[in-house]
């Protein structure tokens, strides 16, 4: 419980997120206004478990996702699975573009640090990663008739509108 009330702490005070937006002790599920509250950020179980993905909500352990504080940067956290484990981590593909995600080794590298902002609607955030800056945020685009997980420019978009709520 203590760890609970530090790291909320640390939330508010860092990233300027309310505290009861979402707890950070436990599993979340991430929903986008975009996609709507039946379909969750996943890892699906099939080819190399590193892509993240809209799927249907349910009780998957590829969407359990843990919202971990980091020891280096405590405004930061990082985004763990409980499919892919510990040891993996959200994390932005450098390749030119920076918008691609994927589930990579934990390394504290910049792309796997995430700052949760408060994105002006009620229990709804904004996720940036340390790697892209302030002016991109995780969303959803639609790529070839599906919603793919990219970082694009902030904004009000639907798409980066996120909640954190508790997984089923």
């Amino acid at each position: 419980m203590k760890r609970i009330l530090i790291l909320c702490s640390m939330l508010a005070a860092g990233m300027g997120a309310r505290a009861d937006g979402f707890d950070p002790g436990t599993a979340v599920q991430l929903r986008s206004a975009y996609s709507g509250a039946g379909q969750c950020l996943d890892i699906v179980n099939a080819g190399a478990h590193d892509t993240p993905r809209m799927s249907a909500c349910a009780g998957y352990s590829g969407q359990q996702w843990q919202v971990e504080p980091d020891p280096d940067y405590p405004e930061f956290v990082v985004l763990r699975t409980d499919f892919t484990g510990a040891d993996a981590c959200l994390d932005i593909v450098n390749d030119g573009a920076n918008d691609k995600l994927r589930m990579s080794a934990c390394a504290g590298n910049s792309g796997q640090l995430w700052r949760i902002a408060p994105s002006g609607r009620p229990q709804r955030w904004q996720l940036r990663a340390l790697f892209t800056g302030q002016d991109k945020c995780l969303d959803l685009v639609l790529e070839n008739g599906q919603m793919r997980p990219a970082m694009s420019r902030c904004g009000s978009h639907a798409g980066q509108q996120w909640s954190l709520g508790a997984a089923l």
